[in-house]
């Protein structure tokens, strides 16, 4: 689900993966009220989205978000104190294709952090690092990218990574 503003409506809630499925969503079940549509989207994905479940379309989708999720739940997994999911410097064009998502974060040493979660090998990775290095300029100095597989954290990105003027950590969580 997404917290939208709309001029008419004004604040409401949009529940589907992704701007079209929303728009879906809304088409084939507007007629229910919205706590009741969101009820059955959680009920209906609850039993894909978890660590045991089989193979799934639902739990294959976006599972860089499914790691952000994970730490939020227990930040200690990678020294934080806390997270809090944010919007990422570019809007996502589609949930088709994996793209990073950004949090921010308190270091167990009190300083702020970017992190931003990964999945698969992303040549484009460091780019949405730099893009959210300067959005978010003068927030914080350093960077935590998480990844599941340390496979997936390949030298290139760790290379093109140094060349940036923030530090950037690279963390996998299996």
């Amino acid at each position: 689900a997404r917290i939208a503003r709309r001029e008419v409506e004004g604040v409401i809630l949009e529940v589907g993966v992704g701007a079209n499925d929303r728009e879906a969503f809304q088409m084939l079940h507007g007629h229910l009220p919205t706590h009741e549509a969101l009820a059955r989207v959680v009920d209906a994905v609850t039993e894909h989205r978890s660590e045991r479940a089989p193979q799934h379309p639902l739990n294959r989708m976006a599972p860089e978000r499914h790691l952000r999720w994970r730490v939020e739940q227990d930040p200690s997994l990678l020294s934080l104190r806390d997270l809090t999911p944010v919007d990422p410097p570019v809007d996502r064009l589609s949930m088709k294709h994996a793209e990073p998502c950004l949090a921010t974060a308190t270091h167990v040493d009190g300083d702020p952090v970017a992190v931003v979660f990964t999945s698969g090998v992303d040549l484009d990775l460091v780019a949405f690092v730099a893009d959210v290095a300067v959005q978010r300029s003068g927030e914080f100095e350093r960077v935590v990218v998480v990844s599941g597989p340390e496979r997936d954290l390949v030298q290139i990105n760790r290379d093109l990574a140094r060349r940036l003027r923030v530090d950037v950590e690279f963390v996998a969580l299996d």
